[in-house]
């Protein structure tokens, strides 16, 4: 367990720390009643909620929501939520009444009173998302070897890859001695090897000495509950989102 929350801490970088003073006011704090609590902030005039926030009661992480719909009275957010197809996670506001689902797992959450809310608030600390990377690259090869690479997320000219090789489960993070990344494509150098990713006829391939390693690109799209689960890489992490603990 200690490997695994170190390998968390180096893996996960630090969101950003929101200043949510002014909205604080308009904050509507729910909780399962088992120290789990999501915070919505009504969006004025719109429809959906501006932000929705997960946290224990005093650390908050805003979700990422990339749909939903609905009307005043009854509306649902989808969730960012890689581990599972189709996006299977969401928030559901009806009849006054806030549920989060994950798969067939479904929770349901009753709103704090005015002074318990408030005092929750006052105290805790507010942060952007809490999962901070991406995939950037997946291949394998016939042996059923992995090379995934993944890149950090949301930070314009830092992509901070990091390369990760082995079979499913076991994949272990590569050191690196040089990374090449340009329009022409990617060399990541390390000390048995190079990944190299050729994009002027997308010839992608694992070069360690003489030895050429073709492999098969596998696409991260498609491939996002492999990556989160089966592979390994990010094995133990929370993602900051409702289905780490629901």
């Amino acid at each position: 367990m200690t490997l695994v929350l170190i390998t968390a801490a180096l893996l996960a970088a630090e969101p950003d720390k929101l200043d949510v003073s002014d909205k604080k006011a308009s904050l509507r704090v729910y909780t399962d009643g088992k120290k789990h609590y999501v915070i919505t902030q009504p969006g004025g005039d719109r429809v959906l909620p501006e932000s929705i926030y997960w946290g224990d009661g005093k650390t908050f992480y805003k979700l990422r929501a990339p749909g939903g719909g609905g009307d005043r009275d009854a509306w649902s957010v989808t969730l960012w939520e890689p581990r599972m197809e189709h996006a299977r996670a969401q928030v559901t506001f009806k009849e006054g009444n806030l549920s989060v689902e994950c798969l067939e797992r479904k929770t349901a959450l009753t709103q704090l009173k005015t002074d318990e809310a408030k005092a929750m608030v006052d105290g805790a600390s507010f942060f952007g998302p809490r999962w901070q990377r991406m995939p950037y690259l997946l291949a394998r090869d016939d042996k059923g070897n992995y090379y995934f690479v993944d890149m950090q997320r949301d930070v314009p000219g830092k992509k901070d890859l990091k390369l990760y090789i082995g079979p499913r489960g076991k994949l272990k993070q590569q050191p690196m001695t040089n990374i090449v990344s340009d329009s022409m494509g990617d060399i990541f150098s390390t000390k048995t090897g190079e990944l190299r990713l050729v994009a002027n006829n997308d010839e992608l391939k694992w070069v360690a000495g003489k030895a050429d390693t073709k492999l098969t690109r596998v696409p991260v799209d498609d491939n996002h509950v492999l990556i989160y689960t089966d592979l390994g890489v990010y094995e133990g992490q929370p993602l900051g989102t409702p289905c780490d603990d629901l």
